[in-house]
């Protein structure tokens, strides 16, 4: 078990497997970063699958972790994801683990069976526009049809559950609340409403900022939502929309932290360990270096050390946007 100084178990897992993207969203990996952050991140130094399932193994057989979500940059880019997943199926059926995937949808029309064969049942796919001009703006392509059809596929391939992720920023795509959901509302799918938060160089403005009780409040004017309760360390406000299979969901980390109840750890491609999103880029734990230098037990006690140092809460956005922080493309958020 995996437990910080404030009595928080961990048992949730976001694992970067690559820091290459080929989207250049403004939130995530804006101007300036070209192709992802491989001038930062090189072949040479992200991990390998053995070096991967290494620290999986590490994770869920000795640590406790219940749930691992695979991200990027865009996770779907690497050829060897048929080593990387070899043993999902084994974990699931002797560990009861829960796998997901985050995907910019570009390439899932054609990835979905093999993910849902290779043991991943949940998904998340950011779809931050429905208007093509307003989605090449914040992704920096015309990839608007691609990502329809992916979300299309993976519903018919029948996953537990498909989450399409909106990050609101003012002024670019807030008016979209509305059409979005009513886009799929006869969809067995998960709309979350993100707000757009300071992380690395996406130079935010506040003046983007959308707090969610003014989005719920438009919902609440045109749909009628049932808000249900969620676990303890869910970071969301979930809503089910009446007569239909349509739910959705509101990430606050800006207007109302969830850090309380945070039980989330993230790895990134290179191996290093964050304890939070925002964390400044010298406060990480680098496993990968250190992978071939000590044994399972000894690097899960180097983690089981680490942990102390994770905050009780992050900063307030307008410090956040002062720190040196990791791109978000690094950390698969």
């Amino acid at each position: 078990m995996l437990k910080d100084s404030f009595g928080r178990v961990h048992d949730y897992l976001r694992f970067s497997i690559t820091s290459k993207c080929n989207f250049n969203c403004t939130y995530c990996n804006p101007s300036g970063f070209k192709n992802g952050v491989e001038h930062i991140v090189t072949n040479e130094n992200i991990m390998s699958p053995i070096e991967i399932n290494r620290l999986l193994k590490i994770f869920i057989e000795q640590a406790g972790i219940k749930k691992i979500r695979f991200t990027g940059g865009e996770p779907l880019l690497r050829s060897d994801l048929d080593e990387i997943f070899q043993n999902i199926p084994t974990w699931k059926k002797n560990y009861d683990m829960i796998f997901a995937l985050s995907t910019n949808g570009s390439l899932l029309k054609s990835k979905a069976k093999f993910l849902k064969d290779s043991g991943i049942d949940y998904l998340n796919i950011s779809i931050d526009s429905l208007k093509k001009d307003s989605f090449q703006k914040i992704t920096g392509r015309n990839s608007l049809e691609k990502v329809i059809s992916g979300i299309e596929e993976s519903i018919i391939q029948g996953f537990k559950l498909v989450k399409l992720n909106f990050v609101l920023m003012y002024g670019i795509n807030e008016d979209e609340v509305i059409s979005i959901i009513e886009r799929f509302r006869d969809y067995p799918v998960h709309i979350r409403f993100i707000e757009y938060m300071p992380i690395g160089k996406n130079n935010w403005n506040k003046d983007y900022f959308y707090e969610y009780k003014k989005i719920l409040d438009l919902i609440h004017e045109k749909f009628n939502i049932q808000k249900y309760e969620t676990e303890k360390s869910s970071t969301s406000k979930k809503f089910q929309l009446e007569n239909s299979f349509l739910s959705i969901s509101f990430i606050t980390p800006m207007s109302e932290h969830f850090c309380d109840n945070c039980n989330r750890l993230r790895i990134t491609s290179s191996g290093n360990l964050r304890l939070c999103l925002f964390s400044e880029k010298e406060n990480g734990l680098e496993l990968g270096k250190i992978l071939n230098d000590f044994s399972d037990e000894e690097i899960l006690e180097k983690i089981k050390n680490f942990l102390p140092n994770k905050w009780l809460k992050h900063p307030p956005m307008e410090e956040l946007a002062k720190m040196n922080t990791m791109q978000m493309v690094e950390l698969g958020g």
